[in-house]
């Protein structure tokens, strides 16, 4: 998922419309859109279960995203195929916990490659968008059985001395927490670094095409 971003990112870049990034408002429209059609039993057994899961929480959906019109001080925004794809995503762990997903969160800055490394840019993700954004998240969805929370950003990077804005490559960045831990965190029980230290972190930078990598990160 995070290398097919990368994907759409890129088109974005093109100004391929299909890929421009779209409001918070506009998700829920298109998740309405989705949900007007019933799967049959010839769907795949993915789409059944993405349409189970996006009926049942379609109220706690519609509250998150009202919280993410605003994003870490810019408009939020989204990118996604929006011919086949939502960027809301269900599904289980190991253990069978159950993980909401907020996918390809557009964030405009474009971080310099000489100043930070990919993991020090990853960070600043981090610190900058994400932990600001859970307090969403346990607002939208603390009264149900969601077990986990995550979201992923795409942003950009690139050589600001040697390169020129068509050298810009994108990046991605997801992070995976217990909702009972950001809870928390929000409640002032836990300290963002601990947080930090208990998350799933996996990156996509931009010189790994096609792969994915799992991380920790110290926070500085």
């Amino acid at each position: 998922m995070m290398t097919f971003h990368k994907l759409q990112w890129t088109l974005a870049s093109y100004n391929d419309i299909q890929h421009q990034p779209t409001s918070a408002e506009y998700v829920i429209s298109e998740i309405d859109n989705f949900l007007s059609i019933i799967p049959t039993e010839g769907d795949s057994q993915e789409k059944i279960a993405e349409f189970y899961f996006l009926k049942k929480y379609r109220d706690n959906i519609d509250k998150l995203f009202q919280e993410l019109q605003f994003f870490g001080g810019q408009s939020g925004a989204f990118i996604y195929d929006k011919k086949i794809d939502t960027p809301v995503h269900f599904c289980t762990s190991q253990d069978s916990s159950l993980v909401v997903l907020i996918s390809s969160v557009f964030i405009e800055d474009v971080y310099n490659t000489l100043r930070l490394t990919s993991k020090q840019r990853a960070t600043k993700v981090i610190t900058t968008y994400i932990l600001n954004s859970l307090a969403s998240f346990e607002k939208s969805f603390s009264e149900t059985d969601i077990d986990y929370y995550g979201i992923s950003c795409i942003y950009g990077s690139r050589n600001f001395v040697e390169d020129n804005s068509f050298r810009t490559k994108p990046e991605v960045i997801t992070f995976i927490a217990s909702a009972e831990l950001i809870k928390k965190y929000i409640d002032w029980e836990l300290t963002e670094d601990e947080l930090v230290e208990t998350a799933d972190i996996f990156i996509s930078d931009r010189d790994m095409l096609m792969d994915v990598k799992k991380i920790k990160i110290n926070l500085e």
